[in-house]
């Protein structure tokens, strides 16, 4: 095997096993680990990457077909985020940095850096990354080498967002937001918005944009000099959310908790049931339709309208069936 290679192949104790004997994964499928992040890519194609944080180590998998088949692929550092560009270029940070050209054929490893909370491409070779320690990275190079840079915060960066090759924005679990102009180089505290385990940030353009994380959902119109926070069903508590476009949204958080916005924010409204699940880490949409969400011990499910429904297509684990008893068909 080359070095920094991951190949899909039988480990070398397999050879251990007699020749008439085959042993198949049953369950969980795809995986067991804590699904912290993922990347939809179509309504049938989507890729998750999950974390044993005890053991340093993650996998990646990868379904094609809506989540009836998978396949994974282990690696040697614990993975939290993944994001792909088109359906073969994709990268996966968490206590180190990967990266495919292959559609996820081969990942290579590109370095040993850790504790990353988020990744984000805006193409084949422009990323960025929030890490811990107040520090955000960027790459040019597809992800080859890697730049740290000191933002002027206190504490973890968790989100990170681009809205073109030179604007972004990346927040941290205090609540403050920080704005750059050049692509990452440098970073100015922009705000500061009275949240705390802030998780997401996500801009529309140069203007309107969202934070999320707990119970604080806020809201910018004029590029993130005021903050309007929205109202969301108690105890919420959002690790992750998503927005499709301007009016549609989803969060995710504890306990399975799920809620959703079809009017920009203006309300936001819980999917039954609550308070039961999997603590919920991730949800990406692919189209105004088609959604996905990853979770504590494997779980993943999938929507396929617009959020109001899910369906776990994790075999053999904990996944859970979230309705929303009626739905209008204007905003389904």
């Amino acid at each position: 095997m080359l070095s920094g290679l991951i190949y899909l192949q039988p480990s070398a104790n397999a050879q251990a096993v007699p020749a008439r004997t085959h042993w198949t994964k049953q369950a969980p499928i795809p995986t067991s680990f804590g699904v912290q992040g993922v990347a939809a890519l179509s309504s049938t194609d989507c890729w998750v990457a999950a974390a044993a944080f005890l053991d340093n180590v993650g996998e990646l998998a990868h379904t094609t077909d809506g989540g009836r088949t998978w396949t994974v692929v282990s690696v040697d550092s614990q993975v939290t985020s993944v994001a792909f560009v088109d359906t073969l270029h994709g990268w996966a940070a968490g206590n180190a940095f990967y990266h495919t050209t292959d559609g996820g054929q081969t990942w290579i490893k590109d370095n040993n850096f850790g504790s990353i909370a988020d990744i984000f491409f805006f193409d084949t070779l422009h990323g960025w990354a929030a890490g811990n320690g107040a520090v955000n990275y960027y790459t040019v190079d597809g992800g080859l080498h890697w730049t740290g840079v000191t933002a002027p915060g206190d504490s973890n960066m968790t989100s990170i967002y681009f809205t073109d090759m030179l604007n972004g924005w990346s927040v941290d679990l205090n609540g403050q937001v920080f704005h750059s102009t050049n692509g990452g180089q440098n970073w100015t505290l922009k705000a500061t918005v009275n949240g705390f385990n802030l998780q997401m940030i996500q801009f529309f353009d140069a203007l309107e944009g969202w934070v999320i994380g707990g119970d604080a959902f806020y809201h910018t119109t004029d590029g993130g000099n005021i903050w309007i926070q929205a109202t969301v069903p108690a105890n919420t508590w959002a690790y992750g959310a998503h927005f499709f476009d301007r009016l549609h949204g989803i969060a995710v958080g504890e306990a399975g908790n799920i809620v959703r916005t079809v009017d920009g924010g203006t309300t936001w409204q819980r999917i039954q049931p609550q308070g039961s699940g999997q603590r919920l880490w991730d949800v990406k949409y692919s189209d105004l339709k088609t959604a996905f969400y990853g979770g504590d011990n494997g779980a993943i499910s999938r929507s396929i309208n617009g959020g109001a429904r899910w369906v776990s297509i994790q075999s053999g684990g904990a996944g859970v069936t979230h309705k929303f008893d009626f739905v209008d068909p204007r905003h389904a």
